[in-house]
């Protein structure tokens, strides 16, 4: 039972998909995943990050 509704979800969701003027991926990964499923290219848009956040320390030689 489950799998016909699988099968039904994955078709609509195919479909939907074909209607889309652009699509967007947020990583390679993710492009690929939408190439393989949906023959359909899209562009990637990476999420933004704080880079100043993630800042490397520097590290000190002293040993107190």
């Amino acid at each position: 039972m489950l799998n016909k509704l699988f099968l039904k979800l994955r078709q609509w969701d195919y479909i939907a998909s074909q209607r889309a003027d652009i699509n967007l991926a947020n990583s390679q990964n993710t492009k690929n995943r939408i190439t393989k499923y949906y023959r359909k290219d899209s562009q990637i848009l990476y999420p933004p990050v704080e880079t100043n956040r993630f800042a490397k320390k520097i590290k000190s030689n002293n040993i107190n």
